[in-house]
């Protein structure tokens, strides 16, 4: 009987470990995936291609005159049969629909076609790719809002149709592409104007990498727009200096600022790949701009006394550092934050070019040293009256009295006011002298100096 059940245990615990196998193999399965997103060197314009598990979409296609270096590209991906499944024209600038035309007289081919709807009759290159299109016998058509499809282990969304636009950037396609809860937004050269409108309308912004928009210029890519999307990298496809001048100084400290991992196509072509939900780029970084709110400031004293002189804003020398290497203070402005008094102030560092952000240190202020006014036994009495320096920015006072001059077997009386300046030490013996002294005492901060010792004589009675 017993030999029965450890048999029925065992195949049970088989079964059940077989069972969990499945599962686990079956969601890394369901999580298993991956999209890449080359961005081609073409000059200050966008030659964009996501691939992803045999599948292809170009986005753009650069200008007329940089089809080349696009197609040379294109030919070292060995797209099998020079196949895509969709190619996307987001607007009819030239430096983005300028290269497809030629790249379809490349032998490449595709199924599926989409293009802004905006009409720019007056560019020829636009009219040559308007008049391009039925040569591919692709299915073509201007998408909206929300319309999606398959990419191979991706999905691909249009996030903006462009249609609510005034200006050719304004009608730019935007697209989020999502695989293994991963994501990209390329955003063409949409504006800062149409980003206001979909972060005011909760369009679905929110990605992990960021095709910045127009290439890197100031009016795109604003402050708000990347607190929406959140992106931890970002591609820049821009030209190299001095013919173009992006990208714009105010748009890479945004990106600086937030930590985001800047990649520029002046540096070559590049490549962002998603697979297993990890995000990889060989690319060498190049922002510009160093994020100052890593660094740490370092006091020359772990606390300070207030100064004597009310009002007066302390000054603590302090070091600056950033991955451990010190910086030097022409990179960057200073602000004192509340050291005029007892308590918790602050050093504020604001970056100066290359360096942006700000950066804090707390300064540890305790009260400044007591000052005793007063100090006198009136005849006949058997105490000590006391009239000290009121300290405003303090929670109270400590009086220590001893009839040692080293406060030897001392007490010690609390004033629990900042307010009160005054006191009677009561029950002393008379003919004999007394040492006094007091301090401020702040809450949460900790106790100031004490002041110069005052020596008293009780009257005999």
């Amino acid at each position: 009987m017993k030999q029965n059940t450890k048999i029925s245990l065992i195949k049970y615990m088989c079964g059940f470990l077989l069972a969990m196998g499945v599962i686990i193999a079956t969601n890394l399965h369901a999580q298993a995936g991956e999209m890449k997103l080359h961005a081609i060197f073409v000059g200050q314009g966008d030659a964009l291609v996501v691939e992803s598990n045999g599948h292809y979409m170009m986005v753009d296609s650069g200008w007329y005159n940089t089809y080349n270096e696009v197609i040379a590209y294109l030919d070292k991906l060995k797209i099998p049969n020079k196949h895509f499944d969709y190619m996307v024209s987001t607007h009819p600038d030239a430096d983005h629909v300028g290269g497809f035309k030629h790249i379809w007289k490349a032998g490449y081919t595709v199924d599926k076609l989409v293009y802004s709807e905006c009409a720019k009759p007056t560019i020829k290159t636009y009219r040559d790719f308007i008049a391009a299109i039925p040569t591919t016998g692709a299915k073509a058509w201007n998408p909206v809002d929300g319309e999606s499809w398959k990419l191979g282990d991706a999905t691909v969304k249009v996030v903006y149709d462009g249609r609510q636009g005034t200006t050719y950037n304004e009608d730019s396609i935007v697209l989020k592409v999502s695989c293994d809860g991963k994501s990209m937004l390329l955003t063409a050269d949409m504006p800062s104007t149409i980003e206001k409108v979909l972060i005011k309308k909760k369009y679905d912004l929110k990605a992990n990498i960021l095709k910045v928009g127009h290439h890197g210029a100031t009016l795109s890519t604003c402050d708000d727009f990347l607190d929406v999307v959140k992106p931890s990298h970002a591609v820049i496809s821009t030209g190299k200096p001095p013919e173009y001048l992006t990208p714009k100084p105010a748009m890479l400290k945004r990106l600086a600022v937030r930590d985001i991992k800047t990649y520029r196509t002046t540096d070559g072509n590049v490549l962002v790949s998603v697979k297993n939900g990890v995000i990889s780029c060989k690319n060498k970084e190049n922002n510009g701009y160093k994020n100052l709110t890593h660094a740490t400031i370092t006091t020359s004293k772990k606390q300070y006394y207030a100064s004597s002189v009310v009002g007066t804003k302390l000054m603590p020398k302090f070091k600056v550092k950033l991955n451990g290497k010190k910086i030097s203070s022409k990179y960057y402005s200073v602000t004192y934050l509340n050291t005029y008094s007892t308590g918790i102030g602050q050093i504020a560092i604001k970056g100066l070019d290359p360096y942006v952000g700000k950066v804090y240190a707390d300064v540890k202020i305790l009260p400044r040293k007591g000052v005793i006014y007063a100090a006198y036994a009136p005849k006949s009495k058997n105490k000590i009256k006391l009239l000290w320096s009121r300290q405003s920015h303090s929670s109270g006072y400590k009086i220590m009295y001893s009839k040692n001059k080293n406060f030897k077997k001392a007490k010690i009386i609390t004033i629990k006011s900042a307010k009160k300046n005054y006191c009677t030490i009561k029950k002393l013996k008379y003919g004999k002298k007394y040492y006094v002294r007091e301090k401020a005492v702040t809450n949460g901060v900790g106790e100031g100096k004490w002041s110069k010792t005052i020596k008293v004589s009780i009257p005999n009675r």
